[in-house]
């Protein structure tokens, strides 16, 4: 417990309403995309590796954009209606591999990933 020039630290109550302080802002979060609203902004599938940029309606942080690479194609990513940008590890559903930042260093680094982990699968089969 500490002392304050305005009384034991335990006695203040958790948002202070004096005059010497800002008065407390709200928590600002930023809204979930939601993975049944999407739309493709752009593809490139690398064998077995797919790089997409997918744009977030519902998510306001860059724009709602985000960039991932999935072990999938467009159509099976499209066939199970809901495509969660998030890590995930349910064997149900197909989650990203890795994410990106949503810039064009972003979409050449993904699609880089994606033509390496396609090569090193396909040196692992011989």
């Amino acid at each position: 417990m500490g002392l304050s020039v305005l009384g034991r630290s335990s006695d203040r109550k958790s948002t202070c309403e004096c005059s010497y302080c800002p008065p407390p802002s709200p928590e600002k979060k930023l809204p979930n995309p939601d993975p049944e609203n999407w739309q493709v902004i752009k593809t490139e599938q690398n064998g077995e590796y797919l790089a997409v940029m997918i744009r977030y309606p519902d998510c306001k942080n860059f724009e709602g954009k985000k960039i991932m690479v999935y072990r999938a194609t467009m159509e099976q990513l499209s066939r199970q209606g809901a495509i969660d940008p998030h890590f995930g590890d349910d064997k149900k559903a197909i989650y990203p591999e890795a994410r990106f930042k949503p810039t064009d260093q972003g979409w050449e680094d993904a699609c880089l990933y994606a033509t390496i982990k396609n090569w090193s699968l396909l040196k692992k089969r011989g």
